[in-house]
């Protein structure tokens, strides 16, 4: 009888929400210190909503890609990982730049859109073809 390599599944609330939450505040929080520190208060304004959120939901996209295609096809090369996803949620927050006309946020946006898909890309765990993590 064969042996056949049962894959778990690693996909719970808990740790997706352990790689948005951060990915959140971080880019937030520093962007919110930089606008205090130089008395910039549109920055400061700007820093939980056009500098935070981008970074969140690439954080989600990401995540949320390699959970599902985890099993399809194996992404075990970091950099080929972090492309294809830098690809991908730039190309969707390009496209929410032009759809919502957010011209004005537009370098703030793709900077955190970037800053969340390497962290998330970087951070996900892929599978060995012996099943181990790494």
């Amino acid at each position: 009888m064969k042996n056949k390599e049962i894959v778990t599944n690693a996909f719970s609330l808990k740790s997706m929400m352990l790689m948005a939450l951060p990915s959140y505040f971080f880019p937030g929080v520093t962007a919110w210190l930089s606008g205090w520190f130089l008395q910039k208060v549109d920055l400061m304004n700007a820093s939980f909503v056009s500098i935070a959120i981008p970074s969140l939901i690439a954080t989600i996209i990401t995540y949320s890609f390699f959970w599902g295609t985890k099993n399809r096809f194996k992404l075990e090369n970091k950099l080929i990982r972090i492309l294809l996803m830098l690809f991908l949620n730039l190309f969707l927050a390009y496209f929410l730049i032009v759809f919502l006309k957010l011209n004005k946020y537009q370098f703030d946006i793709m900077l955190s859109t970037v800053i969340g898909t390497v962290i998330t890309a970087w951070k996900v765990p892929t599978q060995k073809s012996n099943n181990e993590i790494r």
